[in-house]
């Protein structure tokens, strides 16, 4: 990597993370292009070289943490058959406790009443797209639309307190174990279309 492309790099990162600073302390319609490239330390005619305005530095950040998400559920439903059939669990912890510590803040921030309450709808898409494909969940089934938003709420609720409370990874990894002991993903396994998978529902 040349030098004039990791200053690139280091300035987007230094804007980025001057916003979030702001972002955490007020909400995003009181934050101006002046207040980021201020604490920053550098001219506004900077900040434009890399975002349009405000609200795309927070897409920018939404769209890591939704990458980030979407590569661990990739990586998870990939060994369906290790997690369904074996309840070979510690392939999903150990992708949980990585995505929590990189991205824990964000989630918690974005998800609080004064983060954006579009960010919620996306990350829960992101997951129901994944699962119903996964399980072969046929298409507008109200029951497991309706169980599917009990889960993902309490799973989201579960990063969102982990981090507010500063909780130790062992003590979350504790309940992500308990829940997965007790099958939590055969409360949507019930609703596959597919017979060989809907076999493993106790």
């Amino acid at each position: 990597m040349g030098k004039q492309t990791e200053k690139t790099l280091q300035t987007k990162t230094d804007l980025i993370e001057a916003f979030w600073q702001l972002y955490k302390e007020m909400p995003i319609n009181k934050i101006t292009v002046k207040d980021i490239t201020n604490r920053a330390g550098y001219y506004r005619s900077t900040f434009y070289n890399y975002f349009d305005d405000v609200y795309a530095v927070l897409n920018d950040i939404e769209a890591s943490v939704l990458q980030d998400w979407e590569d661990i559920l990739s990586t998870a439903f990939h060994e369906k058959y290790k997690v369904l059939i074996y309840k070979d669990i510690q392939i999903i912890i150990n992708l949980i406790i990585p995505f929590y510590e990189k991205n824990g803040e964000y989630i918690a921030v974005l998800l609080s009443p004064n983060g954006d309450p579009t960010f919620q709808k996306k990350i829960k898409s992101t997951l129901r797209q994944k699962l119903f494909v996964l399980l072969e969940i046929p298409p507008h089934t109200l029951e497991a639309e309706l169980m599917f938003e009990c889960i993902s709420s309490g799973i989201l609720g579960l990063f969102v307190k982990w981090y507010n409370d500063k909780l130790p990874p062992s003590m979350v990894e504790t309940i992500i174990q308990k829940m997965l002991d007790k099958d939590i993903l055969s409360l949507m396994l019930c609703y596959s279309g597919n017979p060989l998978l809907k076999q493993f529902t106790p």
